[in-house]
């Protein structure tokens, strides 16, 4: 009985330290992300796991792919002679930014498929170095 008392105390007292229970906590989504686009898919999947509001900063590379982009986001390139972002699919825009959405898209280079459009936007959108 004694030594259960005994426990029952050490046991309260590391819990009010702090020590003893160890919480874990959500990993919540960095408000930035580093990418260079050497690695297929890397700036659809910053896209998707980037949080509203946040920034993906592009280094280097060709981005391929047909981007939609779904909440609120920055893109920076290192620069228009360093980053593009090209259409995998001709027929479709390299990006979308659709009704409701508000992005920032600088330092890039935007090379729409056979010439056409290489944006479609829908919501409200600023092009900076593009």
């Amino acid at each position: 009985m004694r030594d259960r008392i005994a426990m029952g105390i050490r046991v309260l007292i590391a819990t009010s330290v702090g020590i003893a229970i160890p919480v874990v906590a959500h990993a919540q989504p960095s408000a930035e992300s580093e990418i260079s686009c050497d690695t297929p898919d890397a700036l659809q999947h910053a896209l998707t796991t980037a949080p509203s509001g946040g920034r993906i900063i592009i280094r280097s590379g060709i981005c391929t792919g047909n981007f939609a982009l779904n909440r609120d986001i920055r893109i920076q390139g290192s620069g228009f002679d360093q980053v593009t972002l090209k259409a995998a699919d001709p027929a479709q825009p390299v990006v979308t930014v659709p009704r409701g959405i508000t992005a920032t898209i600088s330092g890039v280079t935007i090379a729409g498929p056979g010439g056409r459009v290489g944006v479609l936007v829908i919501g409200r959108s600023s092009l900076a170095y593009c």
